[in-house]
């Protein structure tokens, strides 16, 4: 099941991850298989009209995309910032990072770790 995580702190934050049709592409990919590439990249377009309407009204600083799925991630996200240039208006196509998670299964931990660390930075009222 697709999901997409959203991260609250001083700027909202998405991150997709776990998309079920990219795992069985990747062995296509690494055998260099153009038909593979363009079927993931049109994963990617199809996840980033949504995601761009989605963040016109969160405005989030970045979107990270999950990078456990193995090289079938970098032509969904190559779709998805394709999409999301055309689809989002320009302030937040200009504003929003479209990046790749560099932290793999880690990542939840790691963030999890970090809002109290965040939440005790906050200078008090």
């Amino acid at each position: 099941m697709t999901s997409l995580k959203l991260s609250v702190g001083s700027r909202p934050s998405l991150q997709l991850s776990n998309v079920p049709a990219a795992r069985g592409y990747g062995d296509f990919l690494e055998m260099g298989t153009d038909e593979a590439s363009r079927i993931l990249h049109d994963i990617g377009r199809a996840l980033g009209r949504p995601l761009a309407h989605l963040c016109t009204f969160l405005d989030p600083e970045r979107v990270i995309a999950d990078t456990t799925i193995g090289p079938a991630i970098e032509p969904i996200v190559a779709g998805i910032r394709e999409a999301f240039t055309t689809h989002a208006p320009p302030v937040i196509a200009r504003d929003v990072t479209i990046s790749l998670s560099r932290l793999g299964g880690a990542a939840e931990l790691r963030g999890a770790l970090e809002l109290p660390r965040e939440a005790a930075r906050r200078p008090s009222v």
